[in-house]
């Protein structure tokens, strides 16, 4: 059995990547060389997936330029699609199919950010979202749940398209 690496089972987070975000970070935007050794330190601790999101400023453009720098280590990619009050299906389809045209097979999910999706009125376009991922592009997908009141009103119909 092939031993584990220190970092094999992290996931890195990337919302500095297009943001300026974070306790440590609340002045600048990360350089895209900065960002180039941040990744370069983790796949060489053993990590293979990145977290991102369309909602990271840059961060899914910046992050599909590096990709080609890490060929050979098999990075995977999750991102999210952000809701609001105002999507509509056929916006979040441009935002599921911009971060698939800058992963293509690297993208290994797609989660809906957006907590208080049920509170929102947008249970049925999310469920449509998910559909639409699972149909076109036959990718894991997942919901963000921020609390336990929206873990327990996950309907049948969700909990048979999220693998859990």
């Amino acid at each position: 059995m092939a031993e584990k690496t220190l970092l094999s089972k992290f996931v890195l987070g990337t919302a500095s990547f297009g943001n300026v975000y974070g306790v440590l970070n609340n002045k600048k935007l990360n350089s895209i060389h900065e960002i180039g050794q941040i990744i370069e330190t983790f796949t060489n601790n053993g990590g293979s997936q990145l977290d991102t999101s369309s909602g990271y400023g840059e961060a899914e453009e910046i992050i599909g330029k590096l990709l080609k720098d890490f060929e050979n280590k098999n990075i995977l990619v999750n991102s999210k699609f952000i809701l609001n009050q105002d999507n509509e299906l056929e916006s979040v389809k441009r935002q599921i199919d911009n971060s698939y045209k800058i992963f293509g097979n690297k993208l290994n999910s797609i989660i809906c950010h957006t907590p208080d999706v049920f509170l929102l009125n947008k249970r049925d376009l999310v469920y449509s979202v998910f559909k639409y991922i699972q149909e076109k592009y036959s990718i894991d997908v997942g919901l963000s749940i921020y609390s336990m009141g929206e873990l327990t009103s996950l309907d049948l119909e969700f909990k048979e398209l999220i693998k859990y």
